[in-house]
């Protein structure tokens, strides 16, 4: 039975040997050591089906960066009589277990403990702990999953947890009932940890930690695996921030995702693939891998301000504004092929998997294709831009070149590829292929990458690096540098890839690619920018859209479609470059959440013409507006659509025979319907606002033909009929004596697709006399409401013009 609240008796309290007396701070060499814990052996003692544990808050010194550095000040739990640790003693046990634990608080302030209960109740109880007293908890492990307990000064929140009391965590695995032997997981606790506060009294970032079960990186336990071991993860969040977890080289299933209170294990139509899972504030996560290809890999946070190098503790502590530039404009003075190891921090963990069997040999025959990496010459500001330029032709690019955002790049599933970085700029560097499924030496982490005593090298100044990949499936991915990463990337060293399926090629108007990432002034440029051209797409045709992040950081930002202010919907078809299966593809809001690290593919179709924008947004879709694009959806239809309307202005005893010309893609004209009677009609040109068809006798075409092949080559305006003319007049285009035509127009969506009908429709009939003139017509130039006119007299286009309200 649950017991929250609980104020133990003071016979307890003399029985354990704790006084409930204030106690006086320790001085700073007395206080005790924090361990660090990688939350391998479960805590407290077991008797019968039942668990004890004795846990206690303790201030004390964690070596964040190790025994020989100094040591930071911070609460941790440790259990009664042992060594205090970070994270605290882990809790694990099976399912419908009674758990007896009592907290004893050393610390001179109230300590509020939250996560020692029950979980499916309404609400779990907390214990409340004066300084030093002691409380205990009763209660049943009654869900199973991934949770934690916390603690803090009384008064303080959980998202307000970033000094001393930041590291009062501890993890609380509830295991299946029945389960015996060694866990085949483990359990990772993230947490961050401010120094101090600035001179405004807010959190001193700049003397932020970020660690993994008490570790930052390159302190952070090495992972060993073997080829096509299956690797269980349990991540808890501790802290107040959001981290987009982010595995290279493989894709993971999310199996679970939870909180303090409720874990929700996925059933097997839930669970999902990615290469990046944004984990809020306090959620946990559980994820299953399994490495197929030998080599070193990293799992990091995306979040690039959570993997700088890390600050320095206590009297050794950065300076504020040294601490600025060296994570701002980090100009490191290393071995930069040791770059990752030495000079990145906070939340990464490093994987090294070892083969079975050979190495892969791979194809030696490959498509070619050149990538440089530039800078301007002019520094500012200690500010250099740099771009990635994919070369055209046999012409290399200035080293000077720079574009607004990386070009596109487009490879081909099973196509071997060999892509060449050369480096031109004055940085060593590296390219990481971000979500691709590639060999260890070319995914672009320094130093890390590669094979046992083989590392994979930067890429220096002057010099080249060919990377081999010959991509298993298609979709959306990334390119980015993985050296000196917030100055490298807001230089611009960041760029979409997209692989598509063999022999196709990108369209422009249909596959749409947008990619967040940072930019000299601002830490959200979408398309290296932020001020979009408007964009013209049409209905009912599906549209594909690739939305991409690697902000520095913004973790929330969110993709919205709207109309008139009213968010539409749209289909997810796939996450991380991964295709969803079918059951996953419903219809869905059209409000994204693409963290960072992230790429995802929606799929729309707009089944009505008009305005609508896309929007880049803060706070998961509700928050500041970040960039947007106004869509200008024009009317696209079928092809029975067109055939049945380009028909229109004929007389019905026409209409069935018509052969009819219209649109399988928005700019080339093609024969939909053969006809037998002589007559064509064109269907409604998608790219035009208003609607518009027209029928002819086919004496007509070549001359209408030779109109549409020169407007397509470029040529405009009058032009088009000099040209034309000309070929008239030497044989080239032959034209009829007389042939008819009908029109049809009306204004934007004027056309009723159910009805078949246009609304205000204005019909012409038009009779083509080739070289008529008024002398042999007897017909007026001027246009009249209640006769026949003469349009173009004495040249090949003459004809005379009928409308409606003639009597």
């Amino acid at each position: 039975m649950e017991q929250g609240l609980i104020h133990v008796p003071m016979v307890l309290a003399v029985v354990a040997g704790l006084l409930p007396v204030t106690p006086a701070r320790p001085a700073r060499a007395e206080l005790p050591l924090i361990a660090w814990n990688d939350n391998i052996t479960a805590a407290g003692v077991r008797a019968g089906r039942s668990l004890s544990i004795r846990l206690e808050v303790v201030r004390g010194r964690w070596h964040v960066m190790g025994p020989d550095q100094p040591a930071g000040e911070v609460l941790a739990f440790g259990e009664v009589g042992q060594t205090p640790s970070n994270p605290g003693p882990l809790i694990r046990v099976p399912l419908g277990t009674p758990v007896q634990a009592s907290v004893t608080n050393r610390h001179d302030k109230t300590i509020v403990v939250h996560g020692l209960a029950s979980r499916r109740g309404a609400r779990m109880d907390s214990l409340v702990i004066p300084a030093g007293e002691t409380r205990e908890a009763r209660f049943t492990a009654d869900a199973e999953g991934t949770f934690y307990y916390w603690g803090a000064e009384a008064g303080t929140s959980f998202d307000d947890r970033v000094y001393h009391d930041s590291q009062l965590n501890g993890a609380f695995v509830v295991d299946p009932v029945g389960a015996a032997g060694k866990p085949a997981d483990r359990v990772l606790v993230v947490t961050r940890w401010v120094q101090g506060k600035d001179s405004d009294g807010e959190p001193d970032v700049w003397g932020e930690f970020f660690a993994i079960n008490g570790r930052p990186w390159p302190l952070t336990e090495r992972f060993t695996y073997d080829v096509g071991d299956s690797v269980h993860w349990r991540w808890i969040n501790a802290s107040d921030d959001v981290h987009p977890l982010h595995l290279h080289g493989f894709y993971f299933r999310v199996d679970s995702r939870g909180d303090v209170q409720r874990d929700t294990l996925y059933w097997e139509g839930q669970r999902r693939m990615g290469v990046t899972e944004r984990v809020e504030p306090g959620a946990t996560m559980g994820i299953t891998w399994s490495p197929d290809r030998a080599g070193g890999w990293v799992f990091h946070c995306h979040l690039t301000w959570h993997v700088t190098p890390n600050a320095k503790v206590g009297a050794t502590a950065n300076p504020t504004f040294p601490r600025i530039r060296e994570v701002m404009e980090h100009s490191w003075h290393g071995d930069p092929n040791h770059h990752v190891e030495q000079s990145m921090g906070g939340l990464m963990l490093g994987i090294n998997v070892r083969p079975k069997g050979p190495l892969p040999t791979p194809p030696t025959e490959r498509r070619v294709l050149r990538l440089f990496v530039t800078s301007d010459t002019v520094v500012k500001d200690s500010t250099r831009r740099f771009s990635y330029v994919l070369q055209e032709g046999d012409r290399e690019p200035a080293a000077d070149s720079l574009v607004a955002m990386a070009p596109t790049l487009v490879l081909h599933r099973g196509e071997p590829t060999l892509i060449r970085v050369v480096n031109k700029s004055p940085e060593p560097t590296a390219v990481h292929w971000h979500g691709v499924e590639l060999e260890s030496p070319f995914d672009g982490v320094v130093g890390v990458g590669g094979y046992m005593g083989s590392p994979a090298p930067a890429i220096m100044p002057g010099d080249s690096f060919d990377v081999k990949v010959t991509p298993p499936r298609s979709g959306s991915f990334m390119y980015h540098t993985h050296v000196n990463d917030i100055r490298q990337m807001k230089g611009g060293l960041w760029g979409p890839l997209v692989i598509l399926e063999p022999g196709q090629s990108l369209d422009p108007v249909r596959d749409r690619v947008y990619m967040v990432g940072p930019g000299l002034d601002t830490e959200g440029w979408l398309q290296g920018t932020n001020k979009l051209d408007s964009l013209t797409l049409h209905a009912n045709r599906p549209h594909r859209f690739r939305f991409m992040s690697v902000a520095i950081s913004n973790p929330n930002l969110a993709f919205r479609l709207v109309r008139e202010g009213a968010e539409q919907t749209w289909t997810p078809v796939a996450r991380d470059g991964f295709d969803l299966p079918a059951h996953q593809r419903g219809e869905a809001p059209a409000n994204e959440i693409v963290s960072v690290g992230e790429t995802r593919d929606l799929e729309k179709t707009f089944t009505r013409p008009g305005n609508y924008v896309l929007e880049l947004r803060g706070a998961n879709g509700r928050g500041r507006l970040v960039a947007s694009q106004a869509i200008r959806v024009l009317e696209f239809q079928t092809v029975e659509q067109q055939i049945a309307s380009a028909v229109l202005p004929l007389p019905e005893s026409l209409r069935e025979g018509a052969t009819v010309l219209g649109y399988q893609t928005p700019e080339d004209l093609v024969e939909l319907r053969k006809g037998n009677n002589g007559t064509i009609c064109l269907a409604d040109d998608p790219k035009a606002g208003a609607f518009h068809v027209a029928c002819y006798q086919e004496g007509m075409e070549p001359f209408m033909a030779r109109g549409r092949a020169l407007r397509k080559s470029g040529v405009t305006g009058e032009a088009v009929d000099s040209v034309r003319y000309a070929e008239v007049a030497s044989g080239a285009i032959p034209m009829p004596k007389v042939a008819a035509l009908w029109s049809l127009s009306g204004p934007p969506g004027s056309w009723d697709a159910a009805k078949n009908e246009v609304a205000k429709g204005r019909p012409l009939y038009v009779v083509y006399m080739p070289f008529a003139t008024t002398a042999t017509t007897g017909l007026p130039t001027m246009p009249a409401a209640d006769s026949p006119w003469l349009m173009f007299p004495g040249t090949p286009k003459a004809h005379i013009m009928f409308v409606p309200t003639m009597q």
